[in-house]
């Protein structure tokens, strides 16, 4: 909060509104607690179908008696309620607490505004509450009391008990008066944008309008789906906002990530892993592998959801990786092990190449240096023709030779690794990875293979974009979208890198595995993920789990969060129309696709009229790109020539 722009010598008394300001619902709109309380009402008797409508109506009248001008308390509303439908007392009564129970279980504090208070106390500032509220002052005053807001010296002032009302102004008034201060001495911060800030300003009140607590445009999106029923919809998008507003962090760059983990990547992560566990049941999988690095923060939600929906599944990590898989289980140089020893990355040398084999140059220096390679092009851009040099080079007897002899040491503590962590049971178990076409679950069931556990491997994605399988009876199953049928926002947009940031570990990749002590352990090529630290993933991952905490504390039915429709929409807002803040921070992240970690390159950078019109740098510009946040983070020169060449750069929303 921007109080320190106020002159604090003038301040006496610090005001704040309550509801919406420093507590939010677990709904995202006051009256859906009604709809939430006729649902729970009904179970009860059928006779209150359609209760909220007329709880609402009941408000309504008791507001039109007092030309609402006049505030009126919940006693009055459930008069009208009695009156217009016949209850007797124990009914009303009954209704009564059951809806001031709803309120007190829905009603959240709001982190930003409580530290703010705490902050504003400890400076020996004076603390007092307005509020428009009906709820009895009893009330208001235990929930602000349950979150250790409400002090002794702190003033309560209820438009319910007072009878005065802050949208008229006359509530500002008596209170100003009965602290006996002018305008200028008090400062208040409230969400209505018209009765805590506009009013005030008009009197000469000091005021800061917070809009954080609104919907905001994810919130909105799931509030506008309509393939699910309101409650349901409205909880779902308040409990996205309650974990956003419970931000650790207060600096742009980090409530940032925080704030996109609760509305966009968490709720997508946090439903596939909801699908895991049931595919996972309903397939008889007794264990669960998740695969390093993408499998870090799965498991860490999974053990959170697990809390909850109690499996009888062992979920374990297991240390994965391409590199440290992909070589052991090579067959004797097929197209199908060219693929990834060539892949061609942004970035490729004949390093890279050879490294992807466990081959360090100097092994092999001579037998470069007839075929014209020296150390000053060791990591010099490949050109098509120099790659295809070095696949021949490749398939030459010297280098197979190599190959072979590497292979079988790296075979040997690869398959002592899998075995030791218990992938040769014959427990039925799955690997759980983001995705995308199977590589690691292949290179396990050939290693495993070679010892003779002739095991089907079960895999669970959250996207497949081809079935690369070692045998027919390995099964691949994926939540979000499969080549064969893909989803249609993988038809809009590439999401593999944004997803691949969405799940980034804080460890470094694993290269290999080594025997120490008569255990196998991973041997990291890097001890932590430094870059990706460095970025923000320990705060992606802290909002991740703390929304996972608040699923299973208050969504009871878990496969309505399965919609994942909901979170895709959310996603390619994220990805099409970035605001600013979105595409500098997630922009920056460093991201590797090449497998020992060589390079990283930012996600998205501006472009210049050089980059439109005569050369694209791959190193700034490359195929991972995100197109769009690069758009965004252009001048607006650039933005005009973007739009003239948008066939070229596609994907970029030109409105």
């Amino acid at each position: 909060m921007e109080i320190n722009r106020l002159t604090k010598k003038k301040i006496k008394i610090y005001s704040f509104d309550i509801f919406d300001t420093i507590l939010t619902r677990l709904v995202a709109y006051p009256e859906d607690i009604f709809y939430k309380l006729e649902e729970e009402l009904v179970k009860t008797d059928k006779k209150y179908i359609n209760f909220a409508q007329k709880r609402i109506e009941a408000e309504l009248e008791a507001r039109r008696k007092k030309a609402f001008i006049i505030e009126i308390s919940f006693d009055e509303i459930y008069n009208e309620l009695k009156n217009k439908n016949d209850l007797d007392e124990k009914e009303l009564s009954f209704i009564c607490n059951c809806e001031l129970k709803l309120e007190e279980f829905y009603l959240k504090p709001v982190k930003e505004i409580c530290d703010l208070i705490n902050n504003l106390r400890k400076s020996g500032e004076k603390i007092i509450y307005i509020s428009d509220m009906y709820l009895p002052q009893s009330f208001i005053k235990k929930i602000l009391k349950k979150y250790d807001i409400l002090k002794s010296s702190d003033e309560l002032y209820l438009s319910s008990t007072i009878g005065k009302m802050k949208s008229t102004g006359e509530l500002f008034k008596y209170v100003l008066d009965n602290e006996n201060i002018t305008p200028k001495q008090i400062c208040h911060i409230g969400d209505n944008k018209e009765s805590d800030y506009l009013i005030l300003k008009k009197k000469g009140i000091k005021a800061i309008w917070y809009s954080n607590s609104k919907l905001n445009r994810y919130e909105n999106q799931i509030i506008n789906m309509d393939n699910i029923s309101r409650v349901e919809k409205s909880k779902i998008a308040s409990i996205l906002r309650y974990s956003r507003l419970s931000s650790l962090y207060s600096d742009l760059r980090r409530k940032t990530i925080w704030n996109v983990t609760c509305n966009v990547s968490g709720p997508l992560i946090i439903a596939f892993v909801i699908w895991c566990l049931e595919k996972a049941k309903q397939i008889g999988l007794k264990k669960l592998y998740f695969l390093s690095r993408d499998g870090q923060i799965l498991l860490k939600i999974a053990k959170i959801l697990n809390k909850r929906l109690k499996y009888d599944i062992e979920l374990k990590y297991l240390y994965a990786s391409r590199q440290a898989l992909l070589f052991p289980a090579m067959e004797e140089l097929s197209s199908e092990d060219f693929e990834w020893i060539m892949a061609p990355t942004s970035i490729l040398t004949i390093r890279i190449i050879f490294k992807r084999l466990n081959i360090e140059l100097e092994e092999i220096i001579d037998i470069l240096k007839k075929l014209e390679f020296n150390k000053k092009n060791y990591d010099k851009q490949l050109s098509e023709t120099e790659r295809q040099k070095v696949k021949n080079l490749l398939q030459s007897e010297e280098i197979k030779e190599i190959i072979r002899i590497k292979k079988k040491s790296y075979q040997k503590s690869t398959i002592g690794y899998l075995m030791q962590e218990g992938l040769s049971d014959k427990k039925k178990y799955g690997l759980i990875d983001i995705g995308w076409n199977g590589t690691l679950q292949r290179s396990i069931s050939r290693l495993l293979d070679m010892k003779g556990y002739d095991l089907p491997i079960v895999g669970l994605y959250f996207g497949i974009r081809s079935r690369k399988k070692h045998k027919d009876s390995d099964k691949m199953f994926a939540f979000f979208s499969d080549y064969q049928n893909p989803h249609w926002l993988e038809k809009l947009i590439y999401i593999v890198p944004m997803m691949e940031i969405f799940v980034a570990a804080d460890h470094g990749g694993v290269g290999s595995y080594k025997k120490i002590n008569n255990k196998y352990q991973p041997v990291f090529k890097n001890s932590s993920n430094i870059e990706g630290i460095k970025w923000g993933i320990s705060i992606q991952q802290e909002a991740m789990e703390f929304l996972a905490n608040t699923i299973i504390e208050h969504l009871n039915n878990f496969n309505k969060f399965i919609y994942n429709d909901f979170f895709a929409k959310n996603m390619s807002m994220f990805i099409l129309s970035p605001s600013i803040d979105e595409a500098r921070v997630y922009g920056s992240y460093p991201l590797s696709e090449e497998q020992n970690e060589a390079y990283h390159l930012s996600i998205a950078a501006k472009y210049n009229l050089w980059d439109l019109f005569f050369k694209k740098d791959s190193k700034k510009h490359h195929h991972n790109e995100w197109v769009n946040a690069s758009y965004v983070l252009s001048n607006n020169m650039c933005k005009y020539f973007f739009r003239l060449r948008n066939k070229k750069l596609k994907y970029v929303k030109l409105s």
